[in-house]
C-alpha cells in the first residue's frame, strides 16, 4: 500500500508544540506539507507561555528538510484563529487543512474532576471554541485558492 502524501499542501496544526498535536505536525511534514506549527507555550496545563515548544518543532522540521512555519496565537479567540489561519496564507500561500488539536491537560481521574469549575471550564472551551472559530475563516481562504 503506497503512503498517502500532502505534497504542496499546506496544514495548520493548533497545540503543535507537544505531544499528540507534534506528531501530527511531524506526519504531516514527512509526507509532504507545508506546516504551520500553532502552541502557546507553557506547561500543558495552562500555566506560562513560550515560544519555545513551537519553535523546537519548527526546527525539526526544517532540519528534515522540510517547511515549517512557528505561530503563537491563542485559538480561544476570533482574531486568533483568524491570525493563525492569516499567519499560514501569509507564508505558505494557501491552506488545505486545520487540525484543531489544541486543549489544555487536566490530569485527574474522571470523577474527580467534580462539578464544573474554572479548571474544566477552559479546558472546555479551548477545545470548543478551536473547533468553532477556525472553519469559517479556512472556508473563506480555501475557497479564494480553487482547492
Amino acid at each position: 500500500m503506497s503512503q498517502i502524501t500532502f505534497t504542496d499542501r499546506v496544514v495548520a496544526i493548533t497545540g503543535a508544540g507537544r505531544g499528540l498535536g507534534r506528531e501530527h505536525a511531524l506526519d504531516f511534514a514527512r509526507r509532504g506539507a507545508a506546516v504551520l506549527v500553532n502552541d502557546l507555550g507553557g506547561t500543558g496545563f495552562e500555566a506560562g507561555a513560550s515560544n519555545s515548544a513551537a519553535d523546537e518543532v519548527v526546527a525539526e522540521i526544517r532540519a528534515a528538510g522540510g517547511r515549517a512555519v512557528a505561530n503563537y496565537d491563542s485559538v480561544s479567540t476570533r482574531s486568533g484563529g483568524q491570525a493563525i489561519i492569516e499567519c499560514a496564507m501569509d507564508n505558505f500561500g494557501r491552506i488545505d487543512a486545520v487540525v484543531n488539536n489544541a486543549g489544555f491537560l487536566r490530569n485527574k481521574v474522571f470523577e474527580d474532576l467534580g462539578t464544573p469549575s474554572s479548571t474544566t471550564s477552559s479546558t472546555c472551551t479551548s477545545r470548543r471554541r478551536s473547533t468553532s472559530l477556525s472553519p469559517p475563516t479556512v472556508s473563506c481562504s480555501v475557497r479564494g485558492t480553487g482547492a
